[in-house]
């Protein structure tokens, strides 16, 4: 037990120390930081990647796009003011 305590507490302190180098390195090195957040923005792709990939292209035939002109909405006054259905 004693030695799992000493391990863990090693374990622990290494990682603390990483985590101090990577930060403070991200802040004045800014290769690291552009290392770091490439390998992120890859790790996002992929994981959206994997939540979308059992999902079926929904159709557009149900979508409708409003324009409305700046004249109008000067005509209409402040949006929260507008009528609602």
């Amino acid at each position: 037990m004693n030695d799992l305590l000493k391990r863990l507490g090693i374990g622990v302190l290494i990682g603390l120390a990483v985590a101090i180098v990577v930060g403070l390195g991200t802040q004045k090195i800014s290769f690291i930081k552009e290392l770091l957040d490439g390998y992120e923005f890859r790790s996002y792709d992929s994981r959206m990647r994997a939540n979308v990939d059992n999902v079926e292209e929904a159709s557009i035939d149900s979508v409708v796009i409003i324009d409305i002109e700046q004249n109008s909405i000067e005509g209409l006054g402040n949006y929260n003011d507008w009528p609602h259905a």
